[in-house]
């Protein structure tokens, strides 16, 4: 996800809910039909962050339940390198190593797959400035000196490598870092570089340790194809069994095509763009979603990326995701973001993607995953969900941004219709709002399904309710 990923266990901002109450979780996996038998080809799965360190054996348990009755065949757990090796090269951490150990099992108890995905440098392999580091003493974690890549690719890799060697066959997948298109992520002055210097080192290490193993590099926060590109201008072709990315699109359908400069961002050309990249340099290779979803946060009006939907959106958006992996043969795991809320706060984007509350009761979403896991591991055809279908129109949406010197109408509808805007001023005497609209204007919403118009000044000031439908053809 654009600014969205796993935060190890050192590092994490925020935490899981800690618990369902029985009678709930009791209610909720009573009404769950059980899903289709596993296809060999596509596996549908939500990822969950069971290596937090505030997440009790019981909680462990509860998710892997839902993840499981939901139709979730696999898992993405994020392990920290930090947390791992921490002190020194070649010192592994035995609790942390006792919790990977627990989680291995419990996947395996609840019939669960599991996707590991290794990232974040220990201090003493950081190639953080000295000036955060300071001698790797206090809490080096929180001056991200785990975000900066290893000065040595090879430590990377022969941790991997003694992973590999002791999990074997029982973790699906191994995935190389985190969203290291981002600099949040991977702060590096040349990522792409580095990067790929650590796949090239990572690849052969964890095939020497089990030839079997999948090795997946990329993990790329949405569909970046000048990225990949420039991955393998730097020489990552052939060190990688399958390539993954997180086509995050925003508050967008996954059927929304958008403009050209925006196809990193557009779930349906987006994927296969980045497949387009792959055929190119010769590497007909899977491609793995490891994370793709959509926020239920308040947030609305703001950057496309930042916005949230409603939790009927969310559910709709998901079921099509899914709906749309079926048509994509070369795309053999798909992976939502993410089971749990994190958190109760509804303004804070990164927190509420979840298919379940923070407090645990099941969003729309979470009945729509189940729906979609059996569409994809189930042959035949299987009906489109109708809401927001693209041969239908589209729900109008529209919202006042306003920037430091100007004011906007945005908004979303059908493309190439006319939307008919009016703004309503808020009358403080009455405490209401106008019944007289003191602005109207027509817009055409763009081929990409968005329209922009600016406002008057007055608009900066008092508060106004904007309003939009489609004007009547003809």
């Amino acid at each position: 996800m654009g600014n969205r990923g796993p935060l190890v266990d050192k590092t994490a901002m925020t935490r899981i809910a800690r618990g369902l109450a029985a009678g709930v979780a009791v209610a909720l996996l009573g009404v769950l039909a059980p899903t289709a038998s596993a296809s060999a080809e596509q596996l549908p799965g939500i990822s969950a962050h069971l290596m937090w360190s505030d997440m009790s054996a019981a909680e462990q348990d509860r998710q892997l339940d839902l993840i499981s009755s939901a139709g979730g065949q696999i898992t993405r757990v994020d392990v920290g390198w930090s947390s791992l090796e921490e002190t020194a090269k070649g010192k592994y951490e035995q609790w942390y190593l006792d919790r990977l150990d627990s989680v291995v099992a419990k996947a395996e108890q609840h019939g669960v797959q599991l996707l590991i995905t290794l990232t974040d440098s220990p201090c003493w392999a950081s190639s953080a400035p000295e000036s955060l580091k300071q001698g790797c003493a206090g809490a080096w974690w929180d001056r991200y000196v785990q975000r900066y890549p290893p000065v040595d690719a090879q430590d990377y890799a022969d941790a991997l490598a003694f992973l590999v060697r002791r999990y074997g066959d029982r973790v699906a997948g191994w995935e190389i870092w985190n969203e290291p298109n981002l600099q949040f992520f991977f702060n590096s002055n040349d990522r792409p570089a580095d990067y790929a210097r650590i796949v090239r080192a990572a690849y052969p290490a964890a095939k020497a340790a089990d030839p079997s193993a999948t090795v997946i590099a990329g993990s790329m926060a949405e569909t970046p194809v000048s990225f990949v590109k420039a991955l393998f201008e730097h020489g990552i072709a052939g060190y990688f069994d399958a390539f993954s990315i997180h086509p995050y699109c925003g508050d967008s359908s996954p059927l929304d095509r958008l403009e050209d400069r925006w196809i990193k961002n557009s779930f349906i050309r987006g994927v296969p763009a980045v497949r387009d990249v792959l055929l190119s340099y010769g590497e007909d290779k899977p491609i793995w979603l490891t994370e793709f979803g959509w926020s239920t946060s308040t947030i609305r009006g703001m950057a496309t990326w930042m916005n949230g939907v409603d939790p009927q959106t969310q559910a709709q958006y998901i079921e099509q995701a899914l709906l749309k992996v079926r048509e994509w043969p070369y795309v053999p795991v798909a992976i939502i973001f993410e089971l749990q809320d994190e958190n109760g706060d509804l303004r804070d984007r990164n927190s509420n993607f979840g298919l379940l509350r923070y407090d645990g009761t099941p969003k729309p979403s979470f009945e729509a995953f189940r729906r979609g896991a059996v569409a994809l591991t189930t042959s035949g055809p299987v009906s489109t969900p109708q809401s927001h279908d693209p041969d239908k129109p589209r729900d109008l949406r529209v919202w006042i941004e306003r920037t430091e010197r100007r004011v906007f109408a945005r908004g979303v509808g059908e493309p190439h219709r006319v939307a008919r805007v009016r703004a309503y001023r808020y009358l403080r005497k009455k405490k209401r709002y106008s019944r007289r609209a003191a602005y109207r204007e027509k817009v055409k919403v763009r081929a990409s399904g968005r329209f922009r118009r600016r406002l008057e000044p007055r608009f900066k000031r008092g508060r106004w309710r904007i309003k939009a439908k489609y004007a009547r053809s003809g």
